[in-house]
C-alpha cells in the first residue's frame, strides 16, 4: 500500500549511527522504490522496521509517498526484526554494537542474556561494554577500528570502573603501545599482562608477609586468605587518604548498598514464592489433565474441536489466498446488478449478448418450476445475437427437467442440443437404499445454424459429459450449496465464446461465471436478489451496483 512519507517516522530502535545513501539514490532517482519499506502502526502514524535509506532518499527526492507492507510487531518484537534485518544487509559496526549492548544492559539484561540474544559471548559482550570505561580518546579510537575489540576483551580485568593511577597507567600505556608499533598485537598484548600480572602477584606475596608474617602461601586457601588481607589494607589506606566528608558519602553509599542487597534478596524471595507457587498450578493442571485424557468422551469432544478449529482456519486462509490470486488475475471487475431477474433483463437491448450462461434456483427452491421457467427463458434467449449460444444449468430432476424442455420446444430462435451432462465424483452420500445418489447435473446447450464453431481442442472437453470435481468445502473453494466449478466455467466460456465477446448471467450467485467470464477479456454483465450471496460475490472480486 502506499502511504504519505510524512506519516512515516524513524524507529527509536534504529541501530545504525551513519547512513551511506550515495549509490542507492542513485538507483532511486532512476527506478523509483522497488522494494517496499515494512512500517509498524504507532499510534497515529507508522514506524519504520526497515527501509530507512530509502525512506531518506524518499524524502530528500521529495517523494510525496512510499510503498509500504504494514506488519503488526510489539516493541520487542520491532526491535529484534530491525537488528536482525539490518545485520543481513550489512555488519554493524563496533560504535552500534556497543550501544546496542549498553541500553539492553541499563535496562536490566544480564551479560548472559544480552549476548544469547545477539549470538555472542558474554566476554564479548562484557568488552563492548568496557569500551565505555576507557577515555574519550581511546573510545574513539575503537569506534574507528584503530584499536579491536579483542585488545578490549584482554584488559578486563583491569577495566573495574575506576581508570585511576596505576591501573589508568597501564591500559593506557598498553593501547598507545598497540598503536604505535604494529608488532605489539593480541598475543604481544596477552604476554604484557601475564609478566605485569606476575610481577603484581610477587609485589602482593611480599606485602601480605609484612602484614602477616605467619601466611604461608602454598594453597589456595592460603591465597584467598592472602587476599582478604590485601583487601582489608587497601581500605586502610584508602581511608587514610580521605576527608570526613568523603568517608560519610562512602559509609552512606554502603548503606544504599547494603539496602539493595536487602531488596534484591527479597525479590529473590518473592520470585521464588511466586515460581512455587505457578508449579503447584502447573502439577495441579497436569493432575487434572492426566484425569481428563482417561475420558473418552471429552478426548472425542476435544479432538472434534480441535480438528473443527484446524480446519476453518485452513479453509479461511486457502479462500483468500485463491481469492487474492483471483483479485490480480482481473483487469476489469464483473458489474452485478442487485435486482431481480425481470428488471435485469429489462435493462438489456434484444439480440445484443453473445452468451447467456446462467444456474437458475432449482425446482427443490421454487414453489412453480413451469411458472418459473415461463416467466424468465424466452426473455432471457431475445437478448442473444442469432449467432449467440445459451447454457442453462439445472438439477437433474424429472419435473425440472420437463418445465425446461416444454419452454425450450416451444421456441424457435435456437435449436435444442442434446443435454451436457456435468458429472462429479468427489462427494458422497449415504448408502441409497430405494434410489441411487444424483452425481451429476444437466446443463441444457442452445445454439443455431449461425453459431459459431466450438472451440474443443482438447479430447476430455469434447463430450457431452463434462468430468470436474464440485467445488470442495474441505479445499476451501466452495461458498455455497450449488456452486459450480470454476474450471467447468472455463471449459463452456472458452468453447463458445472469443475475447471482448458480450456474456451475461441472471442468476449470478457468488459470481463464478462472471468471475471467470472478466478473467478471459469477455465483456460480462450479470444479477442477483440476495444480498447475503452478493455480498460473496463482492468478496471474490465482482462489483456490486
Amino acid at each position: 500500500m502506499l502511504i504519505e512519507i510524512d506519516k512515516i517516522k524513524s524507529s527509536p530502535f534504529q541501530p545504525r549511527l551513519e547512513f551511506n545513501l550515495n549509490r542507492l539514490k542513485e538507483a532511486i532517482s532512476k527506478d523509483g522504490i522497488l522494494i517496499p519499506l515494512i512500517v509498524r502502526k504507532v499510534d497515529t502514524h507508522y514506524e519504520l522496521i526497515d527501509g530507512e535509506r530509502r525512506w531518506r532518499i524518499a524524502k530528500e527526492l521529495g517523494f510525496k509517498t512510499v510503498p509500504c507492507d504494514v506488519v503488526e510487531a510489539t516493541d520487542g518484537r520491532a526491535d529484534d526484526l530491525i537488528w536482525e534485518l539490518n545485520e543481513d544487509r550489512k555488519s554493524y559496526e563496533p560504535k552500534e554494537r556497543a550501544f546496542r549492548y549498553r541500553r539492553f544492559r541499563e535496562q536490566g539484561m544480564t551479560y548472559k542474556a544480552i549476548a544469547e540474544k545477539h549470538h555472542e559471548t558474554p566476554p564479548i559482550v562484557r568488552a563492548y561494554l568496557g569500551i565505555f570505561e576507557l577515555p574519550l580518546k581511546y573510545q574513539d579510537l575503537v569506534w574507528k577500528k584503530k584499536i579491536g575489540i579483542g585488545i578490549i576483551q584482554e584488559l578486563l580485568p583491569l577495566l573495574n570502573g575506576k581508570m585511576e593511577g596505576s591501573t589508568f597507567h597501564q591500559i593506557t600505556e598498553i593501547l598507545d603501545r598497540t598503536l604505535t608499533d604494529e608488532h605489539f598485537g593480541l598475543m604481544e598484548v596477552r604476554k604484557e599482562l601475564k609478566k605485569r600480572n606476575g610481577k603484581l602477584r610477587e609485589a602482593g606475596e611480599n606485602l601480605v608477609q609484612i602484614i602477616e608474617p605467619e601466611i604461608q602461601i602454598e594453597t589456595p586457601e592460603d591465597y584467598e586468605k592472602a587476599a582478604q588481607v590485601l583487601k582489608q589494607e587497601a581500605k586502610k589506606r584508602r581511608e587514610a587518604t580521605l576527608t570526613e566528608k568523603e568517608k560519610r558519602e562512602i559509609r552512606a553509599e554502603e548503606e544504599r548498598k547494603s539496602e539493595d542487597r536487602k531488596l534484591n534478596e527479597q525479590q529473590r524471595r518473592e520470585e521464588k514464592k511466586s515460581k512455587e507457587e505457578a508449579r503447584i498450578r502447573k502439577k495441579a493442571k497436569e493432575i487434572r489433565y492426566e484425569e481428563l485424557i482417561q475420558d473418552p468422551e471429552f478426548l472425542r469432544q476435544a479432538n472434534e474441536k480441535i480438528k473443527a478449529e484446524e480446519k476453518k482456519s485452513i479453509l479461511e486462509q486457502h479462500k483468500k489466498e485463491i481469492q487474492i490470486h483471483i483479485n490480480k488475475e482481473l483487469n476489469n471487475r464483473p458489474k452485478i446488478y442487485n435486482c431481480d431477474y425481470r428488471d435485469f433483463l429489462d435493462r438489456i437491448e434484444n439480440n445484443s449478448q453473445d452468451l447467456l450462461i446462467t444456474d437458475p434456483p432449482y425446482s427443490t427452491d421454487i414453489e412453480d418450476i413451469e411458472e418459473f421457467a415461463n416467466d424468465w427463458v424466452i426473455k432471457a434467449l431475445d437478448k442473444i445475437k442469432p449467432t449467440g449460444r445459451a447454457f442453462i444449468c439445472i438439477g437433474a430432476y424429472p419435473k425440472e427437467l420437463k418445465a425446461y424442455l416444454d419452454v425450450l420446444s416451444s421456441q424457435n430462435k435456437f435449436i435444442l442440443d442434446n443435454p451436457l451432462i456435468w458429472t462429479y465424483r468427489n462427494t458422497l452420500g449415504q448408502v441409497p437404499k430405494m434410489k441411487y445418489n444424483l452425481n451429476y447435473q444437466v446443463i441444457l446447450h442452445l445454439y443455431s445454424e449461425r453459431s459459431r464453431e466450438l472451440d474443443t481442442k482438447i479430447i476430455n472437453e469434447m463430450f457431452s459429459v463434462q468430468d470436474v470435481n464440485a467445488p470442495d468445502g474441505r479445499q476451501g473453494d466452495r461458498y455455497h450449496t450449488w456452486q459450480k466449478p470454476i474450471e467447468l466455467a472455463r471449459r463452456l466460456i472458452t468453447h463458445t465464446t472469443q475475447e471482448g465477446d458480450r456474456i451475461f448471467d441472471c442468476f449470478v450467485g457468488t459470481g463464478t461465471f462472471m468471475l471467470m467470464g472478466a478473467k478471459l477479456g469477455r465483456k460480462v454483465m450479470g444479477c442477483d436478489n440476495s444480498k447475503d450471496i452478493l455480498k460473496i460475490a463482492e468478496e471474490r472480486g465482482c462489483e456490486i451496483i
